[in-house]
Order: structure tokens, then sequence, then C-alpha cells
């Protein structure tokens, strides 16, 4: 490790643009890293100093928090001589713990770095030990860096979300598949050189969601290019069995393609020429509908089958003839483990047992889970 490195003194604050150039002014010698802590713990006394990254005897990295600014700086030092300090700085939110990965995306995307890769690597590589790894993985596109970057994310990325991903916000609660979503990201944003890794996420995405059905379909509909590996697939196949009837046809043909040579995923797979029977709907639907009085006071009650649900309406079959149009009708409605209540309709078209009715009143998951409904197919009652 390089102890002896040549540093400004005024590396932190004193770099400014000159005609669109950066301007750097040279001071005194740092003999030794402790030196360069001392330094800036004496400018900065608030400051959170984190280890420095060496690379080579050329360059080195410090970064610092400082009154919500992570101020980083790259030594460049030329023939053992002289220091080139280059300053970022850049303001973060008061967040204790963690810097969100918008700020590190702007470092990262600064000029300097087409040059300064390793510091860009550094950057990452301390982005995923110490920020939100939701953030970071499913907005940062490896794509746009090299195959060193992928290897850092490999080595590091799994093990970050074990220390601030699913469990932070307990999978097991309502809002488990929308946490999902941040992850959805990163599964189709890192390349094929992290297989690994994407295999790990979907494995304890499925292992800690009850929602594993949604996510298993997900997975298979959404890459062009399946990545998951064999021992993997047969993984999201145990836990759910019922999500191949959910593959779209011509995701089906990418499967296959995928798994030429792996015989016992491919006699799993459905023939892609036959259609698909959609008997069974992958969440059980079970609700209640209550007749409300003038005053919201409940008069009937009747168990149906809901047949869609959209953001201002939902439709629903009643095996009694006890709804008429104008009434207003207060859902409990269960989907899976999960409940939504309180969601009052009021009745409009009846046709058939077929009711339609227009939102008036709705709890906070309505959104939220109401894209989970198709629309294109019966629900199944529990």
């Amino acid at each position: 490790m390089l102890r002896k490195i040549l540093l400004t003194e005024e590396f932190i604050g004193r770099t400014k643009k000159v005609d669109g150039k950066l301007e750097y002014s040279f001071a005194t010698t740092v003999q030794d890293f402790e030196d360069l802590k001392n330094l800036v713990a004496k400018n900065y006394p608030a400051s959170d100093v984190f280890p420095a990254y060496y690379f080579s005897p050329q360059s080195c990295t410090i970064i610092a928090r400082h009154d919500s600014k992570l101020v980083g700086s790259v030594c460049i030092i030329q023939n053992g001589a002289f220091p080139l300090p280059i300053e970022v700085s850049v303001s973060v939110p008061k967040k204790i713990g963690y810097y969100r990965f918008a700020e590190l995306t702007d470092i990262c995307t600064a000029p300097f770095f087409k040059e300064e890769q390793e510091l860009k690597f550094s950057l990452i590589k301390h982005a995923l030990q110490i920020i939100d790894s939701y953030t970071f993985l499913s907005r940062f596109y490896v794509s746009d860096l090299d195959s060193k970057c992928t290897e850092i994310l490999d080595e590091m990325g799994f093990s970050c979300l074990n220390k601030f991903g699913p469990k932070k916000y307990n999978l097991r609660n309502t809002d488990s598949m929308f946490y999902y979503a941040s992850f959805r990201g990163c599964l189709h944003k890192l390349t094929k050189s992290v297989l690994p890794l994407k295999n790990e996420i979907a494995k304890y995405l499925l292992s800690e969601t009850s929602n594993t059905n949604f996510i298993a379909k997900d997975i298979f509909n959404t890459s062009k290019e399946h990545f998951l590996t064999p021992d993997c697939f047969q993984f999201i196949l145990n836990q759910n069995p019922r999500v191949l009837g959910e593959i779209r046809p011509e995701n089906l043909r990418n499967l296959m393609n995928s798994y030429l040579g792996h015989e016992d995923i491919m006699q799993l797979l459905p023939n892609p020429a036959l259609p698909i029977q959609r008997t069974e709907r992958r969440y059980p639907v079970r609700c209640e509908a209550v007749l409300l009085n003038e005053n919201s006071e409940p008069i009937d009650n009747e168990i149906l089958d809901v047949v869609s649900v959209a953001k201002r309406g939902i439709g629903f079959h009643q095996e009694k003839t006890w709804l008429k149009k104008g009434n207003i009708v207060r859902l409990r409605i269960e989907i899976g483990n999960h409940i939504m209540s309180d969601i009052e309709v009021k009745v409009g078209a009846i046709y058939q047992g077929l009711v339609t009715g227009t939102i008036l009143k709705k709890d906070h998951y309505w959104n939220r889970y109401n894209q989970f409904l198709d629309s294109q197919y019966q629900l199944t009652r529990a």
C-alpha cells in the first residue's frame, strides 16, 4: 500500500474553475496518510473520514463527509513530485448512515472520470458499502462501465443486499412487492458477467416474500434473454409450480432456447405452440360486499367474485339480485394474505349478474394492489 503521498494542504474547497478549466494550488507535502486524516479533521472538524483507496503510486482518493457534503479528492502524483488534486463536492441529503446514489452518479459522470476510471470504481465500491442498496442497484446501469466494475458488483453486491436490502424493509409485510420493484432494475440492468448476483437476488426475493408467484412471473416475462441458471430455475418452479401457466408464448420460446441441453428443465416447459390454459388465477381473491344505507350502516352482504379492478372502477359478479343501480356498497377484498378494506363503490350498470361500479372511497393500499388484479380473466374465489 502506498503510504507516502504528496498532497496540497488546501486540497478541499480550494480548487476552482477558471475559463472552464480547473485551477490548482500546491502547498504542503503530506508524508503519511495519518497526517492526511489529521489535515481533514483540522479543516473540517465535523467530517467523517472514510479510508482512502490506493490504486497505484500515481493516484489515490479519499472520501469525506462534512455538513451534508460528500467530498472526494483524487491526487495524481506526477513524476513523484507535484500533486494534481481534483475536487469532487456535491450536496447530499442530511441522512444518517448512507448516501443516496443519485449524488454519487453525478460524481461518476464528471468529465474527468473518463481518465480516472479507478476513482469511479472506488466510488462505486464505496457506494456499495455505505448507501441504500435499493437505490444503487435499481438506478445504476452497469452496462455503462467495463468488466472491472461488474466484477466489483459481483463480489460485493449481494452482501450489500443482505445488509441493506429486503430484510431492512421486512419483505413479509404488506408492502413487500412494491419494494421488489426496485430490484427489478437490478435484475434487468446487470450484465451477463454478474449472473451469480442475479440468481442470488432472484432466490433471495422468492424466499423472503410471500408474493412469489408474481415475482417469478415477472422475472420470466421481462427478460428477452434468460439469465437464470438451471438450479435457480428449478428453485423457482419448486416454489411456484403454477408460474409456467403465466409465461407468455414468446417468452416461453426464449426459455426453451436458453435451456437447450437441460433435459430436466425442458421436460417441465409446456409446448409454446399450444394455448395456455388459464384456469386458475395466481392470487386467490375473496371479496365481501356490504350494502350500506344512507347512514353508511350495513344492510346486507354477499361474497362476490371480482372480475376486474381498475383505478376508478371495479366489476364483479353477484349471485343474488340484491344490488340496484345507485346503491352504495362497501367492499373488503382479500388478495392472498393481503386485505384491502373500506372501499366504497357506487353501483352502476348491472347485466346478467355482472355489476360495475365507480369507486368513491379507497384505502391506501388500493393503487398498489389493483395493478396485480388482472382484468383479462376472472379471479378465483378463495
